[in-house]
C-alpha cells in the first residue's frame, strides 16, 4: 500500500512540473482544482503524511 502510494506521489509531482513548465501561473489555480477533482482528497491527505514524514 505505502509502495502505491508512493508511486503516485512521484507521478503526481512529474505531472505538476510539467504543467508548471508548460502553463502560465494564471492557469495553475485551475491545475489545482483539477488536481484535487482526479486525486480525491483522501490522495491529498496520503501525501501530505509522506511529505510530513521526509521533512
Amino acid at each position: 500500500m505505502k509502495k502505491h502510494l508512493f508511486i503516485l506521489f512521484l507521478i503526481s509531482v512529474n505531472y505538476g512540473f510539467a504543467c508548471s513548465c508548460t502553463y502560465s501561473e494564471l492557469s495553475k489555480k485551475d491545475y489545482d482544482s483539477a488536481s484535487y477533482i482526479v486525486t480525491g482528497k483522501v490522495l491529498k491527505v496520503e501525501v501530505n503524511k509522506e511529505n510530513n514524514k521526509k521533512l
